[in-house]
């Protein structure tokens, strides 16, 4: 292995690391992944400098752009989680609030009158937020049901429900071909 090879090959090994984290541990430092990624940028920047690429290092950077790929999807995803969780908790203290303004309820009553099938934004952030903070054990207790039916305007039977379908969500999410293989090559 060369040296370009060598150091492309540490750089691969560590975006693996990086998706294996974000992957099994649900709290992770996003401050180390960017400095760790912009080092990796530079390195990189100053390997396709010198044009002395083997085929081996092709193959190499391509591993590496999946990699990043893959990082840059899973970044974007918990980015997203974590915006709507802070969201919901605004919302949720600006409802609790004794200045709530009563445009709040309005909308509530707009979305009772509408018959869908589907459970309302609002409805969900509540549920997936309980279903995160419990997710090592996600079987609601007899109050934990009562506190989710009354924020959440559902019966108790929508709400168990969604527990047990969102339980076996959790235990059926499988890992794709793609992830696997690279997981596999860390």
């Amino acid at each position: 292995m060369n040296s370009h090879s060598e150091a492309l090959f540490e750089i691969n090994q560590r975006l693996s690391s990086h998706i294996r984290t974000m992957s099994n541990f649900p709290v992770f430092d996003p401050q180390k992944i960017t400095n760790d990624v912009e080092a990796n940028i530079k390195r990189m920047t100053s390997i396709l400098k010198s044009k002395r690429l083997t085929r081996e290092d092709e193959d190499l950077m391509k591993m590496i752009n999946d990699c990043s790929k893959v990082l840059h999807e899973m970044l974007l995803e918990r980015i997203m989680l974590q915006q709507d969780s802070i969201q919901f908790f605004t919302e949720k203290e600006a409802s609790d609030s004794p200045f709530s303004n009563s445009a709040d309820t309005i909308d509530e009553d707009d979305d009772k009158k509408i018959k869908s099938r589907r459970l309302t934004k609002k409805q969900l952030l509540v549920l997936e937020g309980w279903f995160q903070k419990h997710k090592n054990h996600p079987y609601s207790q007899k109050d934990q049901t009562n506190l989710l039916i009354k924020s959440t305007k559902l019966s108790k039977s929508q709400v168990q429900n969604w527990i047990s379908n969102r339980r076996r969500k959790e235990k059926n999410t499988k890992v794709s071909p793609e992830l696997a293989a690279l997981l596999l090559t860390g």
